[in-house]
């Protein structure tokens, strides 16, 4: 703030994860390195970017593009073509999505100032590499060239927003005393599994909403606050020895009809069942569940606001990660509620669909995730007609969000390993060529999608 008049919470390094590894740009040109492994340490925070269908031997043949062109290490400047650049060239390319702004704007805002004037060619002759070495480093060397910097690598697990309160600080230029430098800090920016790997919608945010809340729950659900403040403890627990049982099934059913609450409300307590659903103890509990707990729920959606309508289809979607879910999500055995007939696949599948054919993005999006989870599986024989269907109608309306078009791709391909959805897709005259443009994992999708469609409907 004195030097700058403008307050900057830190000057930026970032690196892209992705296929197990973290990769950046400095001084000695691309690198890469375990994830969080530069000298910076631990991030500060941690960027979820989305989903990536680019195959890993498409992108480490555009990296090494990159590294004998663009992102030569004499090409490094420090505030014009820095690791903030490369990462966001990189995110584009995998997931048509930026980094954020406050991160490349940094540099300009810093320019714009006149100290940043001012300061501008002591910059200019700077290199700085955030090596994975574990110290700062003044460098200006040759490329380390070879493909063992950037091969062997694997896809990481799904990764949220997190943040860290150190910020490690770093040597200040001569003109600058070291009481007036600014720390550094770094982020790193990640790119959730490629092709088959499945969606999951992991807001550990809903445990602080539940807090911030719960002094009015003690009133309003004064029968039940036990049972939810342990659905939370559970929740929370990375070791808890014990599980959840279908009394806190029903304890968040009857909480949510408190008429005290506001849709918001609700969609808290119901987004606990969201998180929990992601442990393997939850599942059995709810498969055993005579009153058929989540999919009970699931048979009101359409008479609940969009939002509850959300919290529940990221249930869904959640519950269909794992093998035990997705078996429970599948059944076929008929069970009565309200006197109606319904089983586990017909509720399941009707979310599906009538998330892929809302009119609200948000659903779309949510929909596409568990299409995604149903799609990728092999072995659904007949479902994968009727989730084709909806997603060919849903791509055939127009689609803007570039995660909700590559996941409607990506489920739509899987499951045109049914001839008869490449048939429907013909019928249907399914023309997905401008989705081409949304980003370059949409291209490859599309490119997918169309050698499907051309040798099975020939």
């Amino acid at each position: 703030m004195p030097l700058l008049g403008k307050q900057l919470d830190g000057i930026w390094h970032t690196g892209i994860v992705a296929y197990g590894k973290e990769f950046y740009f400095g001084g000695m040109g691309i690198e890469n390195c375990p994830p969080s492994g530069t000298m910076m340490g631990q991030p500060d925070s941690i960027v979820d970017l989305g989903v990536t269908q680019i195959p890993h031997e498409i992108f480490m043949d555009y990296l090494q593009d990159l590294a004998n062109s663009t992102f030569r290490p004499e090409c490094y400047h420090l505030l014009e073509h820095n690791c903030n650049t490369f990462s966001s060239e990189i995110a584009q390319f995998l997931t048509g999505n930026n980094i954020p702004a406050y991160i490349t704007s940094l540099p300009q805002d810093v320019l714009n100032t006149p100290f940043g004037a001012m300061i501008k060619p002591f910059l200019d002759a700077m290199t700085v590499s955030p090596g994975a070495g574990g110290s700062a480093q003044m460098m200006n060397t040759a490329p380390i060239t070879g493909s063992a910097q950037i091969n062997g690598a694997a896809f990481p697990t799904p990764a949220t927003t997190v943040t860290s309160p150190a910020k490690p600080a770093v040597k200040a230029p001569a003109l600058v005393s070291s009481s007036a430098a600014s720390s550094a800090a770094s982020a790193t920016l990640v790119l959730r599994p490629p092709e088959d790997q499945t969606v999951v919608y992991n807001e550990t945010q809903i445990v602080s909403e539940f807090l911030a809340m719960r002094v009015m729950l003690g009133s309003a659900c004064s029968a039940d606050v036990g049972l939810l403040d342990e659905i939370v403890e559970y929740i929370s627990s990375n070791n808890c020895q014990w599980g959840l049982s279908p009394f806190h099934i029903r304890a968040l059913e009857r909480s949510c009809a408190v008429e005290e609450l506001s849709v918001v409300q609700q969609s808290v307590l119901l987004g606990l069942l969201q998180l929990a659903v992601l442990k393997q103890d939850t599942l059995p509990v709810l498969a055993a569940d005579r009153q058929h707990g989540l999919m009970a729920l699931l048979t009101t959606m359409e008479n609940r606001p969009q939002l509850i309508r959300r919290t529940l289809a990221k249930t869904l979607c959640n519950s269909l990660v794992s093998e035990t879910g997705y078996k429970w999500c599948m059944q076929e055995d008929e069970w009565t509620h309200k006197a109606q007939s319904y089983s586990n696949q017909r509720c399941t599948l009707q979310t599906s669909v009538t998330c892929l054919l809302s009119d609200d993005s948000q659903t779309v999006e949510v929909g596409s995730g568990i299409a995604v989870n149903l799609a990728c599986r092999k072995d659904i024989g007949d479902v994968h007609v009727e989730v084709g269907s909806a997603l060919i109608q849903a791509l055939q309306r127009g689609l803007q969000q570039h995660t909700t078009v590559s996941r409607c791709l990506l489920a739509l391909y899987h499951c045109m390993h049914t001839t008869e959805v490449c048939e429907l897709a013909g019928v249907m005259g399914l023309d997905v060529q401008g989705y081409e443009s949304v980003s370059p994992a949409a291209a490859h999708q599309v490119q997918r999608l169309q050698e499907r469609m051309k040798k099975y409907t020939i």
